[in-house]
C-alpha cells in the first residue's frame, strides 16, 4: 500500500510520509472484492456457494447437450436429413443444421432459418428439456451474480467515507508527483 511504502521513505520524505497517515487501509474489502472478481471484471465462479454449484451445473448441461446433438451429426440413418456438421446456437439454444426438405427426419422446434432458405436450425425434441434446463441455470446464474454485485456495491458503499478520503489523499500525491 501507499502508507507502507511512504513508511519506508520516513527518514527521506517526512513530509510524503505524513500525508499518508491518513490513508484508511481497505484490506477486507479488497480481498471480499478480490474473491469475487477476477482481474479482468469478471464474477469469479466461486463468489458464492450458490454460483460454484449453478456454473457446475451449467457446464454439465451444455456437455450433454453437445454429446447428444453430436450422436444426431454422427448417425449415418440421419446424414441425408443434416446439412452440415456443425452444432451452433439460435435463440440461445443448441441447435444443428438440418436441410429444409428434410427438416420432418428430425422432430424438433425450429429456431431459425438460413437466408437460402436451404437450412432449418433445428432443437431436437430429444435435447428440448435440456436446453430448458439450462436457460433456467442461466437465469438463476445472472440473478445469484446481480446478488453478488449488490452485496458488493453495499460493502463499497458502507466505506464511501474512507474511500473518498484515499481517493483525495491519492489525488494530491499523483499531482505532487
Amino acid at each position: 500500500t501507499m502508507h507502507a511504502f511512504f513508511t519506508g521513505l520516513q527518514a527521506k520524505a517526512p513530509a510524503l510520509f505524513q500525508h499518508t497517515e491518513p490513508l484508511i487501509p481497505l484490506y477486507d474489502l479488497i480481498n471480499r472484492i478480490r474473491t469475487c472478481i477476477s482481474v479482468r471484471g469478471d464474477i469469479l465462479d466461486n463468489a458464492s456457494e450458490h454460483l460454484t454449484d449453478l456454473r457446475r451445473q451449467m457446464r454439465s448441461l451444455r456437455e450433454n447437450i453437445i454429446r447428444s446433438l453430436e450422436k444426431y451429426l454422427n448417425d449415418v440413418d440421419l446424414s441425408f436429413a443434416v446439412q452440415d456438421d456443425f452444432i451452433t446456437l439460435r435463440n440461445n439454444r443448441f441447435v444443428i443444421p438440418v436441410r429444409s426438405d428434410r427438416k420432418a427426419a428430425i422432430p424438433g422446434v425450429v429456431h431459425d432459418q438460413s437466408q437460402s432458405k436451404a437450412t432449418f436450425f433445428v432443437e431436437p425434441l430429444a435435447i428440448l428439456e435440456l436446453n430448458n434446463s439450462l436457460q433456467l441455470s442461466q437465469r438463476e446464474a445472472a440473478h445469484e451474480e446481480i446478488r453478488i454485485l449488490t452485496e458488493l456495491s453495499s460493502c463499497v458503499q458502507q466505506h464511501e467515507s474512507a474511500i473518498l478520503t484515499n481517493l483525495t489523499i491519492l489525488e494530491e500525491l499523483d499531482a505532487i508527483h
